[in-house]
């Protein structure tokens, strides 16, 4: 593993309104950059680490790694680093097994913000070309920030996510439902390996309001 980093604190707490409606939930994410296949066989939900974090995500260094995360990891994300070129080239079939597994990709838009000229034309290309296998579809756009004038508004980040190639409705999507699946996925992951507990209706939407559950 070449690093690895949490994106988010996280409280462990819900806000609620001045009616007791549920507010907005922090929730946290590690993003681990793996080279290995024997560093990605550890990304289990038994991994007593993991379970810290709501979100768990994973950049592969290499063709071996990638394969092994859309078919068989315990991940919610895979980060792609399109700020250079890929030491391997995307497989639609691995594609398509990890989007069936209920996993979404990250593009990270920060490279295309005062960057090079080639920055750019490798961001271009290899979202071009992830964007075509998934037909825009189950890939969400983030930062990848390293200083916060990186950061863009939601229809900021969209517009960027038209000129990589989305339509736009997708890349509406990239920056709002798309995320929200992630976290209804990283959710499920999480309550799928806890032990089983009873709580009334009203508990559960406190703890876990993005459910959607009434």
């Amino acid at each position: 593993v070449r690093k690895s980093s949490s994106r988010s604190s996280n409280s462990g707490k819900e806000t609620t309104t001045e009616h007791g409606s549920a507010g907005v939930r922090q929730m946290s994410r590690l993003t681990i950059s793996v080279d290995e296949v024997v560093d990605a066989q550890t990304l289990t939900c038994g991994n007593e680490a993991l379970r810290k974090f709501d979100i768990v995500a994973a950049c592969p260094g290499n063709g071996k790694v990638f394969a092994f995360l859309c078919t068989t990891a315990e991940v919610d994300i895979i980060c792609l680093d399109f700020d250079r070129r890929l030491s391997f080239s995307l497989n639609k079939k691995l594609l398509d097994t990890a989007v069936a597994r209920g996993i979404t990709f990250e593009i990270g838009y920060g490279g295309m913000l005062g960057s090079s000229g080639s920055v750019r034309k490798e961001i271009l290309a290899g979202s071009h070309s992830l964007l075509q296998y998934l037909n825009g579809k189950n890939v969400i756009l983030s930062s990848a920030a390293q200083s916060v004038g990186s950061i863009r508004g939601p229809m900021d980040a969209a517009n960027i996510g038209m000129v990589l190639g989305l339509a736009k409705g997708d890349a509406e999507r990239a920056t709002s439902k798309n995320c929200a699946r992630v976290m209804y996925k990283a959710m499920s992951r999480r309550l799928g390996h806890l032990p089983v507990e009873v709580v009334q209706g009203a508990a559960f939407r406190l703890r876990w309001p993005e459910s959607g559950h009434s």
